[in-house]
């Protein structure tokens, strides 16, 4: 099962979970959540989290193209409310998207931003390339508060 994950046949692994009853083990338990994310599975990456109130951090998040809906699950399950870096990161990869009420709901979550914040001007570049004038007003906006 672990091969079939790791090669990118999250459907085949996910077939001998559900119907062999292979099971997992704690090391393991990344491997199969960062490749039913890659693929967009998630609801295969959900039968793999922690059910016992432990967070389990994306490491490989920044090596990944999130789409805005894996960013929306992953703000669902509550990781950006305590990672800042993670909610910095899916803002990033939200202005490709232009997906300006997702963006919003984040930056409700850290508001106001620091001062400091250095990915500021990456979200800038990001939303002025892509000629999103919604970003930059609600970043420019945000961060003068």
């Amino acid at each position: 099962m672990l091969r079939a994950a790791e090669n990118g046949h999250v459907q085949t692994a996910r077939w001998l979970y559900e119907t062999k009853g292979f099971e997992i083990d704690e090391e393991q338990r990344p491997t199969f959540i960062q490749h039913a994310l890659r693929v967009g599975d998630l609801e295969f990456a959900d039968l793999f989290l922690p059910t016992d109130g432990t967070k389990w951090v994306l490491l490989e998040y920044d090596n990944m193209r999130p789409s805005p809906a894996l960013i929306e699950w992953i703000l669902d399950l509550g990781y950006l409310t305590w990672d800042l870096h993670l909610a910095g990161s899916a803002i990033r990869d939200l202005a490709d998207y232009g997906s300006l009420s997702l963006m919003q709901q984040i930056f409700t979550l850290h508001s106001p931003l620091q001062k400091d914040d250095d990915r500021l001007p990456e979200y800038w570049m990001e939303a002025s390339l892509e000629g999103d004038i919604s970003t930059l007003t609600l970043t420019f906006v945000t961060k003068e508060q």
